[in-house]
């Protein structure tokens, strides 16, 4: 269900403010956005309210909830993990990947130990290079 009603309290003090929120609230109105005061002498108080259901979210927005796994992607739209999101007081703050999941950047160089199951050869050839993840980071690589 959609908002079905909206109105504006106003006062021109805090204390009308708090009882026709408490009024409103008690028959079924929500908030909306803050609290706005005025900055003259007196101040005024103004509060948008509505009824029904404010979930209708714009195409670009998403509703989603902490520890909720998402998929992460690469740059040419490949699934590449799964991350579970990190929420606190209704801001995204990160996307964690699994501890077998490591971000690799172009150039980076690694530190990291390399095993090879057949003799390498020396000069130009196509070898497989299997990484191993832990913890988050590339922690040994083999060629075959």
């Amino acid at each position: 269900m959609a908002i079905t009603a909206c109105q504006i309290l106003h006062a021109n003090d805090y204390g009308g403010m708090n009882q026709q929120l408490t009024s409103a609230m008690s028959d079924g109105w929500k908030p909306m956005g803050y609290l706005r005061i005025t900055n003259g002498s007196p101040q005024d108080f103004y509060q948008m309210m509505y009824q029904g259901n404010d979930t209708d979210v714009d195409s670009y927005q998403a509703i989603i909830a902490n520890a909720q796994t998402i998929p992460v992607k690469n740059s040419s739209g490949t699934v590449s993990a799964t991350g579970t999101a990190a929420i606190a007081q209704s801001v995204l703050n990160s996307v964690s990947l699994p501890a077998t999941t490591a971000i690799v950047t172009n150039t980076q160089a690694l530190s990291i130990p390399v095993t090879a199951g057949i003799l390498v050869a020396i000069g130009t050839a196509t070898r497989t290079l299997t990484l191993t993840v832990s913890g988050g980071v590339v922690t040994a690589a083999a060629i075959s």
